[in-house]
């Protein structure tokens, strides 16, 4: 059988390794109307602070497929679903894993690449379309070189070079001189799979940087699907349709109605909340006893239904994240909700307690994946908000201090959160924790797996009360988690966040300053559109930037 010298195939398509860079708040002061960079203009009056640009924002021209991507891919080229099991992703940035800055590949890699070819060209035989009066048991030459230039184009996302075709062709005709004929097709199935033409996708564009029709087909379909182009839209780019802002922005609703953007839209969510990495059954004993088994299944299916409608609703907003009063329970999950009277195991809408509620940021799923295994987590969701929610970063501790909290006679009365204030009141502390804790502490009723107890262990309520300082240059007092998320909810800086965090994804690096313009009227037209979800998609994917390669790798 073939042997695909791989390392040679990839030689070269690596991305560069960095370190962002950190600061505490992360925004300069707002910024009126006018012409911004790139050409963008705010309506007079109308403003929006600088966002925080970090290092990791070069524009590197090629990006190799995430596992995510890479398995929708395959499904949808060869019918071959969840082929990227055995692959990992690469380090994430800014929450993501399609930042092309840290997509490295190695000899792990290399090898696992070649393992998943291996197997899916084997159960894509029984799912390929080949031509007419071809069939696996009939294969002749001539069938091979009627299916290799529309397959490759689809694998490859653009048109195949004839000296591309012809290369395949021959690679078909000497494994045959050895092999039974389908045997030989699945050698060049699996050397297809190999090709850096198909692991990677290009957006190198013209001297200007403007993207070719086909990467930018491409650069629309994994930023909605999270997959590759159908024949739609290969057609569109073959017309250069996609040049056209009206026309493009009907490709965009059209992509929106297909089921596979539910799927790329939860997908973003999860990565950019952290949800993916939950493992409820690491929780200590205290927190996990009692619990049903499948409890972690039945809050990943709460949470899901829950963003599904929140998105993707007639009418969804991105600010139903923030101030939903509403989820979808399930009988386990009412467990954690301590709600009466559901006995489905399918996850049903429920409104919820308003006092204690509110949107995404409640979720139990939510708080299993930001706290700790037991106790209380007030940095750790403090921090969660911070950059989750409002997109400031908070920089590491420093080296040797300590951030334990030790008891001591002294505090032995002392309740956790008056522990924590004597902790932070440290000069070298200071800083960050009046940054992070107050949000922390609204989060002190909840446990690590979002059960709601108003009482501490002494039967004293919480106090949960605080400020939130550097909320749009303000800072705001709250007295609760609900009251808390309310302001986040109303901020601009909650509004430009999914602004920023939708940007990136899409173009697959961080902000750049070169960006600043586009970001500033996106956040406007949030706001005035009310976060309209498909409002937004739209204004970012047809905006000229969307079609430009971006800022040169530094």
């Amino acid at each position: 059988m073939l042997t695909i010298a791989l390392a040679g195939w990839l030689a070269g398509c690596t991305g560069v390794i960095a370190n962002p860079g950190h600061d505490v708040g992360g925004t300069s002061g707002p910024t009126g109307g006018g012409t911004t960079a790139g050409g963008y203009a705010l309506p007079p009056g109308r403003t929006v602070a600088d966002p925080r640009i970090d290092s990791l924002h070069g524009a590197i021209g090629i990006r190799r497929l995430t596992r995510f991507e890479y398995t929708n891919t395959v499904r949808d080229l060869l019918g071959v679903p969840d082929a990227g099991v055995d692959l990992n992703d690469a380090p994430r940035i800014a929450f993501f894993s399609n930042n092309a800055n840290m997509q490295k590949v190695g000899l792990p890699e290399l090898e696992a690449y070649d393992r998943v070819a291996d197997k899916v060209s084997q159960l894509a035989l029984a799912n390929l379309s080949l031509p007419a009066r071809c069939s696996l048991a009939a294969l002749t030459a001539t069938c091979v070189g009627q299916f290799l230039p529309p397959f490759l184009q689809d694998a490859f996302r653009r048109p195949a070079a004839a000296d591309e075709v012809t290369r395949y062709q021959d690679l078909y005709t000497s494994l045959v001189a050895t092999d039974p004929p389908a045997e030989a097709l699945r050698g060049v199935l699996q050397a297809v799979l190999l090709s850096p033409s198909f692991l990677y996708r290009t957006e190198i564009g013209d001297a200007g940087g403007k993207l070719d029709p086909y990467e930018l087909a491409s650069r629309l379909s994994y930023f909605v699907w999270g997959s590759k182009p159908d024949a739609a839209l290969l057609v569109a780019a073959k017309n250069n349709a996609l040049d056209d802002t009206a026309a493009r922005g009907k490709e965009v609703a059209r992509l929106l109605d297909d089921g596979r953007a539910k799927d790329g839209m939860l997908h973003i969510m999860n990565e950019w909340m952290g949800l993916d990495e939950v493992d409820i059954a690491k929780k200590g004993s205290d927190i996990t006893t009692g619990l049903p088994t499948d409890i972690q299944t039945q809050l990943e299916a709460e949470t899901k239904s829950f963003l599904t409608d929140a998105l993707f609703a007639p009418g969804a907003t991105f600010e139903t994240l923030y101030d939903a009063k509403y989820s979808f329970i399930s009988k386990e999950g009412a467990t954690i909700y301590g709600v009466q009277g559901i006995t489905s195991d399918v996850p049903q809408r429920v409104d919820l307690d308003v006092a204690t509620r509110r949107g995404l940021f409640t979720q139990p799923l939510v708080l299993a994946a930001h706290t700790k295994e037991s106790g209380y987590s007030v940095v750790q969701m403090g921090r969660f908000i911070r950059e989750h929610a409002l997109c400031q970063s908070i920089p590491p501790p420093p080296p040797n201090v300590k951030t334990e909290i030790a008891d001591t006679p002294e505090n032995a009365n002392q309740t956790y959160r008056q522990k924590l204030d004597a902790h932070a009141s440290n000069g070298v502390c200071a800083s960050c924790h009046t940054f992070m804790d107050p949000p922390g502490f609204a989060y002190l009723p909840y446990d690590p797996v979002g059960r709601y107890k108003p009482l501490d262990s002494r039967g004293a309520p919480f106090d949960t009360t605080g400020t939130l300082n550097d909320i749009d240059g303000k800072a705001f007092d709250f007295k609760d988690a609900v009251g808390m998320l309310d302001i986040v909810a109303q901020s601009q800086a909650s509004k430009a966040c999914v602004v920023r965090k939708l940007t990136e994804y899409a173009f697959g690096r961080t902000l750049a300053d070169d960006d600043t313009g586009l970001y500033k009227e996106l956040v406007v037209g949030f706001e005035d559109n009310k976060g309209d979800v498909r409002h937004f998609l739209t204004d970012l994917a047809t905006s000229p930037a969307f079609s430009v390669r971006g800022p040169k790798e530094q």
